[in-house]
Protein backbone atom coordinates (compact mmCIF):
# COMPACT_ATOMS: atom_id res chain seq x y z
CA UNK A 1 0.00 0.00 0.00
CA UNK A 2 0.78 3.48 -0.30
CA UNK A 3 3.04 5.04 2.31
CA UNK A 4 2.09 8.00 4.44
CA UNK A 5 3.85 9.53 7.82
CA UNK A 6 1.77 11.36 10.40
CA UNK A 7 3.15 14.02 12.35
CA UNK A 8 1.29 14.38 15.37
CA UNK A 9 1.09 16.19 18.66
CA UNK A 10 -0.57 18.91 20.37
CA UNK A 11 -0.90 22.54 20.21
CA UNK A 12 2.62 24.34 20.54
CA UNK A 13 4.65 21.65 20.23
CA UNK A 14 6.49 21.94 16.79
CA UNK A 15 4.12 19.57 14.27
CA UNK A 16 4.25 22.22 11.42
CA UNK A 17 8.73 23.00 11.60
CA UNK A 18 8.95 19.66 11.57
CA UNK A 19 6.94 18.73 9.33
CA UNK A 20 8.82 21.10 6.99
CA UNK A 21 12.28 19.78 7.63
CA UNK A 22 11.44 15.95 7.31
CA UNK A 23 9.52 16.71 3.83
CA UNK A 24 12.77 18.48 2.83
CA UNK A 25 14.85 15.75 3.57
CA UNK A 26 12.92 13.05 2.15
CA UNK A 27 11.04 14.38 -1.11
CA UNK A 28 7.83 15.34 0.75
CA UNK A 29 4.72 17.52 0.81
CA UNK A 30 2.63 18.14 3.71
CA UNK A 31 -1.40 17.61 4.18
CA UNK A 32 -2.89 19.66 6.61
CA UNK A 33 -4.40 17.42 9.33
CA UNK A 34 -6.13 20.65 11.48
CA UNK A 35 -9.69 21.45 11.76
CA UNK A 36 -9.62 25.15 11.52
CA UNK A 37 -6.12 25.65 9.64
CA UNK A 38 -8.71 24.66 6.35
CA UNK A 39 -10.82 28.33 6.58
CA UNK A 40 -9.60 31.10 4.83
CA UNK A 41 -9.10 34.33 7.19
CA UNK A 42 -8.20 32.42 10.24
CA UNK A 43 -4.38 32.98 9.67
CA UNK A 44 -3.02 34.07 12.83
CA UNK A 45 -5.68 32.43 15.44
CA UNK A 46 -4.85 29.58 13.82
CA UNK A 47 -0.96 29.42 13.86
CA UNK A 48 -1.73 29.21 10.10
CA UNK A 49 1.92 29.09 8.72
CA UNK A 50 2.90 31.89 6.49
CA UNK A 51 2.67 31.04 2.91
CA UNK A 52 5.60 32.07 0.35
CA UNK A 53 3.56 33.03 -2.60
CA UNK A 54 -0.51 33.31 -2.24
CA UNK A 55 -0.45 33.18 -5.98
CA UNK A 56 0.83 30.03 -6.72
CA UNK A 57 -0.53 27.57 -4.10
CA UNK A 58 -0.41 27.27 -0.39
CA UNK A 59 3.61 26.66 -0.22
CA UNK A 60 5.85 27.40 2.79
CA UNK A 61 9.75 27.75 2.68
CA UNK A 62 9.16 25.93 -0.97
CA UNK A 63 7.22 22.67 0.52
CA UNK A 64 3.58 22.16 -0.75
CA UNK A 65 1.24 22.33 2.02
CA UNK A 66 -2.45 21.20 1.28
CA UNK A 67 -6.05 21.65 2.42
CA UNK A 68 -4.61 24.86 4.01
CA UNK A 69 -6.86 28.15 2.90
CA UNK A 70 -9.16 26.19 1.24
CA UNK A 71 -12.81 27.17 1.94
CA UNK A 72 -14.74 30.45 3.25
CA UNK A 73 -15.24 30.73 7.23
CA UNK A 74 -19.43 29.87 6.68
CA UNK A 75 -18.59 27.17 4.31
CA UNK A 76 -20.22 24.34 6.18
CA UNK A 77 -17.16 20.96 6.92
CA UNK A 78 -16.84 17.46 6.99
CA UNK A 79 -14.56 14.67 8.21
CA UNK A 80 -16.08 13.02 5.34
CA UNK A 81 -15.07 15.31 2.96
CA UNK A 82 -12.00 15.93 4.96
CA UNK A 83 -10.74 12.32 4.08
CA UNK A 84 -11.64 12.39 0.63
CA UNK A 85 -9.40 14.99 0.12
CA UNK A 86 -6.49 13.69 2.48
CA UNK A 87 -6.93 10.38 -0.05
CA UNK A 88 -6.40 12.55 -3.32
CA UNK A 89 -3.76 14.30 -2.31
CA UNK A 90 -1.99 11.68 -0.96
CA UNK A 91 -2.42 9.54 -4.52
CA UNK A 92 -1.38 12.69 -6.37
CA UNK A 93 1.85 13.22 -4.38
CA UNK A 94 2.71 9.84 -4.62
CA UNK A 95 1.80 9.59 -8.51
CA UNK A 96 4.86 12.73 -8.41
CA UNK A 97 7.03 10.43 -7.36
CA UNK A 98 6.69 12.63 -3.38
CA UNK A 99 6.01 11.17 0.26
CA UNK A 100 2.82 12.82 1.89
CA UNK A 101 3.69 14.08 5.32
CA UNK A 102 -0.03 14.36 7.73
CA UNK A 103 0.88 17.30 9.96
CA UNK A 104 -1.46 18.13 12.59
CA UNK A 105 -3.37 17.76 15.71
CA UNK A 106 -7.32 17.08 15.13
CA UNK A 107 -6.65 13.50 15.97
CA UNK A 108 -10.17 12.35 15.16
CA UNK A 109 -8.78 13.51 11.14
CA UNK A 110 -5.48 11.63 12.08
CA UNK A 111 -7.63 8.78 13.20
CA UNK A 112 -10.65 8.60 10.49
CA UNK A 113 -7.24 8.56 7.85
CA UNK A 114 -5.41 5.79 10.13
CA UNK A 115 -8.13 3.56 10.49
CA UNK A 116 -10.63 4.01 7.28
CA UNK A 117 -13.25 5.35 9.80
CA UNK A 118 -16.33 4.58 7.14
CA UNK A 119 -17.58 7.94 8.04
CA UNK A 120 -21.34 8.82 7.22
CA UNK A 121 -22.09 10.50 3.74
CA UNK A 122 -24.70 13.26 5.09
CA UNK A 123 -24.69 16.30 3.72
CA UNK A 124 -24.00 19.09 6.09
CA UNK A 125 -27.74 20.71 6.64
CA UNK A 126 -27.34 24.33 6.92
CA UNK A 127 -30.71 24.62 8.37
CA UNK A 128 -30.25 21.91 10.93
CA UNK A 129 -26.95 23.46 11.97
CA UNK A 130 -28.05 26.77 12.49
CA UNK A 131 -31.01 25.66 15.10
CA UNK A 132 -28.38 23.52 16.77
CA UNK A 133 -26.21 26.66 17.19
CA UNK A 134 -28.92 28.93 18.58
CA UNK A 135 -28.68 26.20 22.03
CA UNK A 136 -25.95 25.85 24.66
CA UNK A 137 -23.00 23.10 24.12
CA UNK A 138 -24.05 21.21 27.36
CA UNK A 139 -27.87 21.41 26.33
CA UNK A 140 -26.80 19.61 22.76
CA UNK A 141 -24.32 17.57 24.50
CA UNK A 142 -27.20 15.91 27.13
CA UNK A 143 -29.59 15.21 23.88
CA UNK A 144 -26.54 13.60 22.15
CA UNK A 145 -26.30 11.34 25.25
CA UNK A 146 -29.96 10.67 25.70
CA UNK A 147 -29.54 9.46 21.17
CA UNK A 148 -26.40 8.16 21.60
CA UNK A 149 -24.28 7.95 24.34
CA UNK A 150 -21.36 5.77 22.41
CA UNK A 151 -21.22 9.61 20.37
CA UNK A 152 -21.31 11.27 23.49
CA UNK A 153 -18.16 10.14 24.48
CA UNK A 154 -16.22 10.29 21.70
CA UNK A 155 -16.92 14.11 21.08
CA UNK A 156 -16.70 15.03 24.49
CA UNK A 157 -18.63 17.69 26.64
CA UNK A 158 -16.86 20.47 25.10
CA UNK A 159 -16.74 20.61 21.27
CA UNK A 160 -19.73 21.55 20.26
CA UNK A 161 -19.25 21.15 16.48
CA UNK A 162 -18.82 17.39 16.86
CA UNK A 163 -21.83 17.09 18.87
CA UNK A 164 -23.74 19.30 16.24
CA UNK A 165 -22.50 17.29 13.39
CA UNK A 166 -23.26 13.69 15.62
CA UNK A 167 -26.82 15.54 16.08
CA UNK A 168 -26.82 16.47 12.76
CA UNK A 169 -26.62 12.56 11.18
CA UNK A 170 -28.78 11.01 14.17
CA UNK A 171 -31.85 13.23 13.00
CA UNK A 172 -30.93 12.76 9.09
CA UNK A 173 -30.91 9.39 9.32
CA UNK A 174 -32.77 7.90 12.31
CA UNK A 175 -29.56 5.86 13.31
CA UNK A 176 -27.06 6.20 16.25
CA UNK A 177 -24.27 7.78 14.90
CA UNK A 178 -22.08 5.78 16.71
CA UNK A 179 -22.89 2.77 14.45
CA UNK A 180 -22.71 4.70 11.55
CA UNK A 181 -18.52 4.93 11.77
CA UNK A 182 -16.96 1.92 11.60
CA UNK A 183 -13.47 1.14 10.56
CA UNK A 184 -12.23 -0.43 7.37
CA UNK A 185 -9.42 -2.17 5.48
CA UNK A 186 -5.99 -0.16 5.74
CA UNK A 187 -6.10 2.81 3.01
CA UNK A 188 -1.96 3.28 3.69
CA UNK A 189 0.75 1.62 5.43
CA UNK A 190 1.08 4.72 7.96
CA UNK A 191 4.01 5.58 9.95
CA UNK A 192 3.06 7.68 13.07
CA UNK A 193 5.47 10.39 14.99
CA UNK A 194 4.72 12.76 18.13
CA UNK A 195 6.48 14.94 19.61
CA UNK A 196 7.16 14.29 23.21
CA UNK A 197 6.83 17.95 24.80
CA UNK A 198 7.79 18.26 28.78
CA UNK A 199 4.09 20.04 30.01
CA UNK A 200 6.01 22.96 31.61
CA UNK A 201 8.03 23.42 28.30
CA UNK A 202 4.24 23.03 26.34
CA UNK A 203 2.26 25.85 28.69
CA UNK A 204 5.43 28.18 28.28
CA UNK A 205 5.44 27.81 24.33
CA UNK A 206 1.86 27.99 24.50
CA UNK A 207 1.47 31.26 26.70
CA UNK A 208 4.30 33.12 24.28
CA UNK A 209 2.55 31.81 21.16
CA UNK A 210 -0.55 33.60 22.29
CA UNK A 211 1.41 36.79 23.40
CA UNK A 212 2.81 36.95 19.67
CA UNK A 213 -0.69 36.59 18.19
CA UNK A 214 -1.96 39.26 19.99
CA UNK A 215 1.00 41.43 18.95
CA UNK A 216 0.53 40.14 15.47
CA UNK A 217 -2.88 41.54 15.21
CA UNK A 218 -5.43 38.68 16.38
CA UNK A 219 -7.64 41.04 17.46
CA UNK A 220 -7.89 43.17 14.07
CA UNK A 221 -7.95 39.67 12.39
CA UNK A 222 -11.28 38.45 14.36
CA UNK A 223 -12.54 42.15 13.39
CA UNK A 224 -12.12 42.14 10.40
CA UNK A 225 -13.79 38.75 10.36
CA UNK A 226 -17.23 40.26 11.90
CA UNK A 227 -16.87 43.13 9.88
CA UNK A 228 -16.98 40.80 6.94
CA UNK A 229 -19.85 39.71 7.58
CA UNK A 230 -19.55 36.08 9.38
CA UNK A 231 -21.44 35.74 12.20
CA UNK A 232 -19.78 35.16 15.75
CA UNK A 233 -21.65 32.00 16.28
CA UNK A 234 -20.00 29.93 13.05
CA UNK A 235 -18.19 26.78 13.48
CA UNK A 236 -15.15 27.88 12.26
CA UNK A 237 -14.82 31.03 15.30
CA UNK A 238 -15.66 28.33 17.87
CA UNK A 239 -11.62 28.08 18.04
CA UNK A 240 -10.01 28.63 20.85
CA UNK A 241 -8.44 32.11 20.32
CA UNK A 242 -11.34 33.34 18.20
CA UNK A 243 -14.30 32.74 20.89
CA UNK A 244 -12.38 34.90 23.36
CA UNK A 245 -11.57 37.86 21.12
CA UNK A 246 -15.33 37.50 20.30
CA UNK A 247 -16.44 38.18 23.68
CA UNK A 248 -14.14 40.82 23.96
CA UNK A 249 -15.13 42.42 21.07
CA UNK A 250 -18.93 42.15 21.90
CA UNK A 251 -17.89 44.09 25.05
CA UNK A 252 -18.43 41.12 27.65
CA UNK A 253 -15.23 40.71 28.95
CA UNK A 254 -12.05 42.87 29.11
CA UNK A 255 -8.96 42.32 27.00
CA UNK A 256 -6.73 40.86 29.66
CA UNK A 257 -9.48 38.40 30.03
CA UNK A 258 -10.04 37.12 27.08
CA UNK A 259 -5.89 37.00 26.94
CA UNK A 260 -5.78 35.19 29.94
CA UNK A 261 -8.86 32.81 28.84
CA UNK A 262 -6.65 32.28 25.34
CA UNK A 263 -3.91 30.69 27.63
CA UNK A 264 -6.45 28.72 29.83
CA UNK A 265 -7.75 26.92 27.14
CA UNK A 266 -5.34 26.41 24.58
CA UNK A 267 -3.58 24.39 27.70
CA UNK A 268 -6.65 22.41 28.49
CA UNK A 269 -7.09 21.74 24.40
CA UNK A 270 -3.29 20.82 24.61
CA UNK A 271 -3.95 18.23 27.86
CA UNK A 272 -6.97 16.82 25.65
CA UNK A 273 -4.94 16.32 22.58
CA UNK A 274 -2.49 14.45 24.81
CA UNK A 275 -4.89 12.26 26.45
CA UNK A 276 -6.03 11.13 22.44
CA UNK A 277 -2.49 10.55 21.03
CA UNK A 278 -1.68 8.82 24.52
CA UNK A 279 -3.99 6.57 24.14
CA UNK A 280 -2.36 5.20 20.17
CA UNK A 281 0.13 2.89 21.07
CA UNK A 282 1.04 3.05 17.29
CA UNK A 283 2.83 6.73 17.97
CA UNK A 284 6.37 6.83 18.11
CA UNK A 285 7.13 9.89 20.29
CA UNK A 286 10.62 11.40 19.37
CA UNK A 287 12.43 14.43 20.94
CA UNK A 288 14.14 16.10 17.87
CA UNK A 289 13.90 16.25 14.46
CA UNK A 290 17.02 13.33 14.26
CA UNK A 291 15.17 11.11 16.16
CA UNK A 292 12.11 11.31 13.48
CA UNK A 293 14.23 11.33 10.57
CA UNK A 294 15.81 8.46 11.10
CA UNK A 295 12.47 6.31 11.77
CA UNK A 296 11.08 8.39 8.58
CA UNK A 297 14.42 6.76 6.93
CA UNK A 298 14.09 3.28 8.22
CA UNK A 299 10.36 3.46 7.17
CA UNK A 300 10.67 4.41 3.45
CA UNK A 301 12.94 1.60 2.76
Amino acid sequence: MQKIIVIEGPTASGKTDLGIQLARQFKGEVISADSRQIYKHLDIGTAKPVPDDAGTGFSVQGIPHHLMDCIEPDEPYSMQLFKDQVVAAAQDIAERGNVPFLVGGTALYIKAIVDNFDVPRVEPNVVLRAKFEQEDVATLYKRLQLLDSDAAALTGPDNKRRIIRALEVIVQTGLPFSQQRQKGEPLFTVLEIGIAVAPEVLRERIDRRVDEQIERGLVAEVEGLLAAGYRPNLPALSAVGYKEIIAYLQGTITQERAIALIKRNARYYARKQMQWFSRNPRVNWVQNATEAAALVRQFLK
